[in-house]
């Protein structure tokens, strides 16, 4: 199970055209696609052993296949794998019962951000996960 702090919804918008009639102009009447933020970040919590960002670095790597010490670089699938899908849920303020969840379909890992590690204080480790996808929609 992967436990997310904070993650930033995307926008979606409509895009409207004019319609002429009779001399005059209607604005915003005929909708003619919808607009998507394709990139999200998530804040993530790390576990004690470091396993979920490995995670994230891993499905980096198997897109760009990162074969260094092979002498080899970027020979790896760079295509989006279609069935590449995270699902983001979204708990109430008891955080017993999931209020949304939202799909995102065809996901790249964009970034996965620096963590702090120290033996020192009582704060959580932290990192962000920057993704992309082509669309998502609400469950």
């Amino acid at each position: 199970m992967i436990f997310g702090q904070s993650f930033v919804i995307p926008k979606r918008s409509v895009n409207y055209a004019p319609v002429s009639f009779k001399g005059y102009e209607i604005p915003n009447l005929v909708p003619t696609n919808i607009d998507m933020t394709k990139e999200t970040t998530i804040e993530m919590l790390d576990d004690t052993d470091g396993s979920i960002r490995r995670a994230f670095f891993a499905w980096m790597n198997h897109v760009m296949n990162f074969d260094i010490s092979g002498g080899s670089v970027f020979e790896g699938d760079r295509g989006v794998n279609d069935n590449s899908v995270i699902r983001l849920k979204l708990f109430d303020k008891t955080n017993k019962r999931i209020s949304q969840i939202y799909k995102f379909y065809n996901v790249t890992i964009k970034d996965v951000g620096e963590t702090s590690l120290s033996y020192t204080g009582g704060d959580a480790s932290k990192f962000s996960v920057t993704i992309g996808c082509t669309y998502w929609e609400i469950e």
